[in-house]
């Protein structure tokens, strides 16, 4: 079980014009009219946080040898019966055309980038008995690899 981040497109505002990054946070760029020329305002973009169901099922060895104090090595297969959706925001077009955009050209949807069935292997060190560690992962699915290294705490 995990925390998935998602786009609801059902709140993206019917005046939406386009999306700004602006440190962190993502802005909802939306088009009010004005008798003198449209003017622009700015909502929170409508990304939320839903819990993500993951099943996996994974081997784990601990090292029994002298040389292989502290290391674990493992591999794990994993599926998503909801895999996660990738959303391109567009940014805000010029002034001039900001009357003919439609809220839903202010993004895409690209649901043929993510997969459902992804590939764990990581290792992980630590000095004997101790609760810090070392964690290095690479994660393949057909449409994307990433790896990375992470510090954890065993209890």
């Amino acid at each position: 079980m995990g925390i998935s981040k998602y786009f609801d497109i059902e709140r993206v505002d019917v005046n939406a014009i386009g999306f700004d990054w602006e440190g962190i946070d993502i802005l909802e760029i939306i088009a009010l009219d004005d008798p003198l020329g449209d003017e622009v305002d700015t909502l929170q973009a409508p990304i939320m946080y839903t819990p993500k169901l993951k099943l996996a099922l994974g081997v784990e060895w601990h090292g029994v040898m002298r040389a292989a104090n502290g290391w674990i090595w493992g591999a794990q297969l994993e599926w998503l019966p909801k895999k996660h959706q990738r959303v391109h925001l567009l940014a805000t077009p010029d002034p001039e055309e900001w009357s003919t955009t439609t809220s839903e050209s202010t993004y895409d949807i690209i649901s043929d980038e993510t997969n459902s069935l992804q590939l764990r292997a990581f290792t992980s060190w630590s000095p004997w008995n101790f609760p810090w560690f070392l964690r290095a992962e690479v994660c393949w699915a057909p449409k994307s690899t990433s790896t990375w290294v992470s510090l954890g705490y065993r209890w």
